[in-house]
């Protein structure tokens, strides 16, 4: 269910979930977003904008702050400066869970799972990210356009964390629309590599090696050859 809110509205929406349903959110740009209310997903589209870190696969996050990582506006379109969040009915079944980046797809339905669950937050307290191989599991119930804004002094102490979206507080790729954060994992050794004094870095990233050149500012894919722009975290850290 989500985690969100723990009352209110959330609490009388998650209370309609079946059991092993769940509700998960998913970052994407408002055009998009229709697009999938309208059609649902499809998994030959999976990964093309975020990688995939834990497999092929459609990926929803119970945390809507996680899923607003991977938001984005549509450029100079129809909503300009907004940014969507799609709330998804699923299956989650029984999950196959993992902690660390990796391909689980073969892993996960030899075991009979009925997705993968990324457990990130049991290991460096981030989130946990479902993935899912069968796009009749996931199904689009709602849409969420907003635009982004944060106010740390309404934010409790308590409940206060490092931003890791498209803030300018990671590293970025440019896509065909706009910047997205570089995956947490991938960011981190980013940053190492730049303390090391490190011009270049190679990553495994889903089932695609990258090099990251941090003097020139890009990001090739060793089995395309497709070169992307690189911007640097333009917030300390």
């Amino acid at each position: 269910m989500t985690k969100t809110r723990e009352g209110g509205i959330a609490a009388t929406v998650n209370s309609r979930l079946r059991d092993g349903e769940g509700l998960l959110f998913h970052g994407t740009n408002p055009s998009s977003a229709i697009s999938i209310l309208k059609s649902g997903f499809r998994l030959n589209h999976a990964g093309k904008s975020t990688g995939t870190m834990f497999g092929y696969g459609i990926y929803l996050a119970e945390c809507s702050s996680k899923s607003d990582e991977y938001a984005m506006d549509d450029g100079a379109n129809t909503y300009p400066g907004l940014r969507a969040l799609l709330v998804c009915r699923c299956l989650v079944g029984n999950p196959y869970i993992v902690h660390k980046p990796g391909d689980y797809l073969g892993d996960a339905k030899a075991a009979g799972s009925d997705c993968i669950l990324g457990d990130r937050e049991t290991v460096v307290n981030t989130y946990r990210e479902y993935v899912f191989f069968d796009e009749t599991q996931v199904y689009p119930e709602y849409v969420i356009i907003y635009k982004r804004q944060y106010d740390e002094g309404r934010v409790p102490r308590m409940l206060r964390k490092s931003t890791t979206g498209t803030t300018g507080r990671n590293w970025q790729v440019r896509l065909d629309k706009g910047w997205s954060s570089i995956p947490v994992d991938v960011n981190q050794k980013i940053l190492q590599a730049k303390t090391e004094g490190k011009t270049k870095l190679e990553v495994m990233i889903g089932d695609f090696n990258y090099i990251f050149d941090l003097e020139k500012k890009e990001q090739t894919n060793c089995s395309t050859g497709n070169v992307r722009a690189l911007r640097p975290p333009m917030i300390a850290r």
